[in-house]
């Protein structure tokens, strides 16, 4: 993978290959209760932004600098490692929850120039899942705690000969070739740090936004967790015997996940589940009650104003 980052090879990239648009961190699901199955869509979008002095030796190699690969692949055999990967780290929130396929596309994009240079991580995975309803004759429970998972370590691909970790992201920083020279503990941690964390989304379901559309007989949760500042580090140089290194550093890598839960039925949350019942409760006989009485007010005063008039 290194080799794959070295600044002299960017020729072989360039922008011959997709750029993804920009877009957001989200992990959606839609559930299908009849089938006993679940949709999971998810993205996880991570930017590494490292900033430098412009002019300086930093700035004049990395300055005009871009880079961008994207691949996809398809497991479909619940033996695939990839699909017992993932199975792992959502069993590790619900243990009764399990994959049957799974199929991601990757994008890296790596930009620079006088002041900064962005890395931007794109994993959109698709998933379906069983194993987390319990059902009675009048209502379903969807067990869901295991949305909030996060995957710890790496989750490397290979794709053409090359490795690339979908997870962390301290080896497309560090692989540039110019960073040993300052190295410290705190970038150490960086290399660490997990961007397949959606450990965000933990907060209970009761809290999240809640709709019912009675037309489609749908409910929908929302949640925006917002930004979310994965690592952070700044630093200075000075009187550094490699010339062009002195000045103001930072490098941070960000996120800003958010989720939405949809189901055909009328559902309600409580903790990490959700109970969808067919339809919505019954209200209809009060609202009959509440017309019938509006109509005789207002019949009684058209007559009232009526014999009045003669």
């Amino acid at each position: 993978m290194k080799n794959l980052l070295v600044v002299g090879i960017v020729s072989i990239f360039l922008l011959s290959l997709a750029v993804p648009a920009a877009t957001a961190s989200y992990l959606n699901v839609t559930i299908y209760p009849d089938k006993g199955l679940a949709n999971v869509k998810l993205n996880s979008e991570a930017s590494l932004i490292f900033t430098y002095p412009a002019g300086g030796a930093i700035s004049k190699k990395l300055n005009g600098t871009t880079i961008s690969y994207s691949f996809t692949e398809n497991f479909t055999n619940p033996s695939d490692w990839a699909i017992s990967f993932m199975e792992g780290w959502l069993k590790s929130r619900y243990h009764n929850v399990s994959v049957d396929n799974m199929s991601l596309t990757f994008n890296l994009v790596l930009h620079g120039n006088s002041t900064a240079l962005v890395i931007t991580k794109l994993l959109t995975i698709n998933l379906w899942v069983s194993g987390i309803f319990n059902k009675t004759k009048s209502e379903t429970k969807v067990n869901l705690s295991w949305r909030a998972f996060e995957v710890k370590g790496s989750f490397k691909i290979s794709h053409n000969g090359e490795e690339y970790d979908l997870n962390e992201m301290g080896e497309y920083f560090f692989g540039m070739g110019m960073i040993s020279n300052y190295q410290n503990d705190k970038l150490n941690e960086m290399s660490n740090v997990s961007t397949l964390n959606f450990t965000m989304l933990s907060k209970s379901l009761s809290s999240w936004q809640r709709t019912y559309d009675p037309t489609t007989n749908t409910t929908t949760f929302y949640y925006n967790a917002s930004k979310y500042v994965l690592f952070y580090a700044n630093w200075s140089i000075s009187n550094s015997i490699y010339t062009g290194l002195n000045g103001n550093y930072t490098l941070k890598i960000v996120y800003d996940p958010s989720s939405t839960i949809t189901t055909p039925g009328y559902a309600t949350a409580s903790g990490d589940t959700i109970v969808i019942s067919p339809t919505a409760p019954s209200n209809t006989l009060p609202l009959i009650i509440g017309a019938v009485v509006a109509v005789i007010i207002v019949v009684g005063a058209l007559a009232f104003f009526l014999r009045k008039r003669k």
